[in-house]
């Protein structure tokens, strides 16, 4: 039997589905607090009023900062991209625009494939809250974007030898569409449009196109500097007047009032070899950019008011920045994206007194979290430590930060009074640098425990009982230490099971104890039970496999149970009541796309998703049927890291630090009892909704029998069959991957057993 269903919305309705398709997904958890400090790099920077719309790299995205006060900047929003890509492990944010009120920013695979360009367009007509209004998917390698009314122009090449620019129609700021593109015979490096002319820097030369009509592009002419090899990069056009870079002679001053005679008329050359230049800014008949010569970046002004003769009438050098990525000038203030230097910002009120007033210098990506009394403690990829004040949660504040010169740090740790911060140096010799914190304020360095003479391990993470540190070594396995006399560690005995040939993909990233036995998850098994009631001899008892990638573990407080993060393969639970059989007692693997982080609380377990959502919750009180009961989908790319003390939930994702609260818990009593409690037919959960491009559907049977699962449109028109299968009773679920409908408003239709039960789904990609 056929059931079409009629829907008709009244205006508040619809009100109120769009303010449930913006809010943020969540369920039974609160964030109370929230840092987020941490980026990859200034990459690119564009300028709009007082604020500053910086890309910044790697799961990053888009940071605005408030220049009201250029000597102190202020962030005060951000926008990231951690949509779903075939092939893209994570986004990169790379070139930026500001038009209006939108931002238009380009993201590329994060592996440096240069491949999956998309282009996303935000609204920033609130700098604090920009907000994603649509995408386009582009060819490989784009290298700019310019933007003209509702039409924004990108060029791009690809390694076949195919340059083009690409004309996108962004009327309609949601759905992007390209409508036109047009080729060059070079390799596109950057397009100005001006005065319906599209001017495009490709490589040896200048090419002029008319672009009336953006869909039919017709070119004008060309202009190829004579007298040997020319790199063309960037270009800056006003009026009749054309200014080109030429990285192998300098500035180059053409008249193009006749594009099919283009005609060379004052120049600025440098003198020099291998100049790099930036992106050019015109101003009231001033010119300023960048000028990079081996790692001394110059910022020049040029007097253009007369482009036959145009004279340098301001320059400085730009110091502790070795790379620009991207510049632009406005208000007598110039921000220059200096990569890992962060964002350098130049007073210039007066051409011949360039002065820096400060540097935007973030923090990294973050890689390791630990907290102990009133004091959390975030590690960075590269070197800092940095400590806050949590003791009001709504409101961290950070206190003294610490340097690791040359030391990438990995997972911190506390015991008692002593911090414990592994890493590995540039030579890749890895250590781990014990901190006294009893004034977290001020901790100090008491040691450093060096890797022993010849060892390939490098420390990840440390736990301690006793006079006893066990080390997590990834390829090394388990080091044990003792460390009475703390400041003078004696290497005790080691346990390793990689071998280049026959399990190079061993590797362990933390354990935990339960005297005198030692967990330690393998990447590449599963877990493994270590017996270490004689530290100098550690003999390995039982292992356990996993199907995934066992990430990291946590044991419940009696030692009854290990609980393996397990990549791919969701939550894995471990009855090790009696060690020498472990044994695998229950599992999620439906809702979790890729667990990386585990930490336990109660009868609660708290798991990092580097997936779609991020944090994840599920009750254990019954091992063998985790249920979700709370999720929060964090702002940032790749969720890492967890702490749960005292109530309250600490978490990182790579690009924040948040604090977290459970509510009162679920919604009703019945989405806590096990599936032999069952007493209804019915669609139990939707998670995540609002959702992009994949949801986890829980349903219930209160007996066996046939089960059908359809979704369909607002108009009851079918979409999709989901299931249309017999099951047995209790709780099942069901992924819906969408990626074949555009967004809006669905509905998912449950029938079983003669009972019939909806929901709306929320689609947003």
């Amino acid at each position: 039997m056929k059931y079409i269903i009629h829907f008709i919305f009244s205006p508040i309705l619809i009100l109120q589905i769009c303010a449930a398709a913006f809010a943020q997904d969540s369920l039974n958890i609160i964030m109370l607090g929230e840092v987020h400090d941490f980026v990859e790099e200034a990459y690119d920077v564009t300028l709009s009023g007082n604020y500053a719309y910086l890309s910044s790299g790697l799961n990053s995205g888009m940071r605005v900062l408030d220049l009201s006060n250029p000597a102190a900047p202020v962030e005060v929003g951000f926008a990231i991209n951690t949509d779903p890509c075939p092939g893209v492990w994570s986004w990169m944010s790379d070139i930026i625009r500001v038009s209006g009120d939108r931002a238009y920013v380009l993201y590329f695979d994060g592996t440096w494939s240069f491949a999956h360009y998309r282009l996303y367009v935000y609204d920033t007509s609130d700098p604090c809250a920009p907000r994603q209004m649509g995408y386009i998917s582009l060819p490989d390698n784009c290298t700019s974007l310019f933007v003209e009314g509702d039409d924004v122009y990108v060029t791009a090449f690809e390694d076949v030898g195919l340059s083009e620019v690409i004309v996108i129609d962004v009327s309609d700021p949601a759905q992007p569409i390209e409508i036109g593109s047009f080729a060059t015979p070079g390799m596109a490096h950057e397009v100005v449009v001006s005065e319906n002319r599209a001017y495009v820097a490709d490589n040896d030369s200048l090419i002029i196109f008319n672009v009336t009509d953006p869909v039919s592009a017709i070119k004008l002419g060309s202009y190829a500097p004579q007298g040997g090899a020319t790199f063309i990069h960037h270009v800056a056009a006003h009026g009749d007047t054309v200014i080109i870079t030429d990285s192998n002679f300098g500035i180059r001053i053409l008249n193009v009032s006749d594009a099919s005679n283009i005609e060379e008329i004052g120049s600025f050359p440098h003198h020099q070899t291998d100049v790099q230049y930036s992106r050019m800014k015109a101003f009231d008949d001033r010119l300023h950019y960048l000028q990079a010569r081996d790692t001394l970046v110059t910022m020049i002004i040029l007097d253009v008011s007369n482009p036959e003769t145009p004279v340098k009438i301001g320059s400085n050098d730009i110091l502790g920045i070795r790379w620009f990525y991207g510049f632009d000038f406005c208000n007598e203030c110039g921000c220059i994206a200096g990569g890992k230097e962060g964002l350098h910002i130049v007073e210039i009120t007066a051409p011949d007194s360039i002065s820096e007033t400060t540097i935007y210098d973030p923090y990294d990506l973050t890689s390791g979290l630990a907290v102990s009394r009133n004091h959390a403690f975030v590690g960075t990829y590269m070197d800092n430590l940095v400590v806050y004040d949590v003791s009001n949660p709504s409101s961290p504040i950070e206190v003294t930060a610490l340097k690791f010169p040359e030391s990438p740090i990995k997972q911190i740790s506390v015991h008692g009074n002593h911090l414990y911060v592994p890493g590995v140096k540039v030579n890749h010799d890895g250590g781990v640098s014990v901190l006294d914190i009893s004034d977290p304020t001020n901790p100090t360095e008491i040691a450093y425990w060096s890797a022993p003479p010849g060892y390939s391990g490098i420390p990840f993470n440390v736990e301690c009982y006793n006079n006893y540190a066990f080390v997590a070594c990834a390829l090394g396995g388990v080091e044990i230490y003792d460390v009475t006399q703390i400041d003078q560690p004696i290497p005790l005995d080691n346990w390793t099971l990689w071998d280049a040939i026959t399990n190079q993909d061993f590797g362990v990233t933390n354990v935990k104890i339960a005297w005198p036995y030692l967990f330690a998850p393998d990447r590449a098994f599963g877990l493994y039970v270590l017996d270490v009631s004689d530290p100098s001899n550690i003999m390995e008892v039982a292992s356990c496999p996993t199907p995934g990638e066992a990430m990291w573990a946590d044991i419940s407080s009696d030692h009854h149970y290990v609980y393996i993060a397990d990549a791919d393969k969701g939550l894995r639970i471990i009855d090790v009541s009696n060690p020498s059989a472990p044994v695998e007692v229950g599992f999620h693997d439906q809702i979790l796309e890729m667990a990386n982080h585990v930490a336990v609380w109660g009868d609660s377990v708290y798991v990092s998703d580097t997936g779609q959502i991020g944090l994840h919750v599920f009750d254990v009180s019954d091992p063998t049927a985790p249920v979700e009961v709370a999720y929060h989908k964090t702002p940032g790319a790749l969720a890492h890291d967890v702490v749960v003390t005292n109530g309250l939930i600490y978490f990182l994702d790579h690009t924040h630090f948040e604090i977290f609260k459970m509510t009162e818990g679920p919604t009703s009593v019945e989405e806590n009892h096990p599936a032999e409690f069952i007493s209804n037919n019915r669609i139990h959960t939707i998670c995540p909704n609002p959702f992009n491009s994949s949801t986890t559907i829980i349903f219930d049977l209160n007996k066996a029998g046939h089960v059908t699962l359809v979704v369909y449109n607002t108009l009851g028109q079918k979409m999709e069959t989901l299931v249309d299968n017999d099951y047995l009773s209790g709780r099942h679920t069901c992924i819906f991957q969408a990626d074949e409908l555009s967004s809006g408003i669905y509905f998912l239709s449950l029938q079983a057993n003669g009972v019939f039960d909806s929901r709306k789904l929320i689609l947003m990609k």
